[in-house]
């Protein structure tokens, strides 16, 4: 990222802008990461690049209208460049940390067995849907806010999250 004393004076509002943004999602972006990766070493690098792609695309496209849209946007396009250079995804780092705060660790086996359940339950869902559920859940986001965020409508952003909801509930059931 540029210090802000670097900044030509023309791009102050810009850099405001990047840095309010960056301000509210750099822990949301790292936690994203970190749920895809499993690895915070690997997290953290993924979302410095995730905002140093965002901060050049910005610089030379200034009029963009959903900043933290296009934020998520790179975010997941970084994430899958990672893959794309491993050329696997390992099934155990999937989704990492995401089930871990989603569900009570427990020290015993039968606590084990239900987090690898539950890993591969969520697998099961496109990356749209698991960022809903994260958001929602790990996060605690309001479905407003959810549905301002993803730029889609507050009705949209429920009935996505009634479905992931009443699709995991039937699958642990099953």
């Amino acid at each position: 990222m540029t210090p802000q004393s670097s900044v030509p004076m023309q791009d102050k509002d810009i850099y405001a802008q990047f840095m309010a943004v960056y301000d509210r999602y750099a822990p949301i972006i790292f936690r994203l990461c970190f749920t895809k990766t499993g690895d915070r070493h690997v997290a953290e690098d993924l979302a410095q690049e995730a905002f140093y792609r965002t901060w050049d695309y910005l610089k030379k496209t200034p009029a963009v209208l959903r900043l933290d849209g296009l934020l998520f946007t790179v975010t997941y396009n970084v994430i899958k460049d990672f893959y794309k250079k491993k050329k696997a995804i390992p099934e155990s780092r999937v989704l990492g940390d995401f089930t871990l705060n989603t569900v009570s660790v427990s020290q015993d086996i039968e606590g084990d067995a239900e987090i690898s359940r539950l890993r591969m339950l969520l697998q099961e869902f496109d990356d749209r849907t698991q960022i809903l559920l994260q958001l929602r859940f790990v996060d605690g986001w309001s479905v407003q806010d959810i549905a301002t965020h993803l730029n889609i409508r507050q009705n949209t952003a429920s009935a996505r999250l009634g479905r992931a909801t009443a699709r995991l509930k039937r699958m642990l059931h099953v």
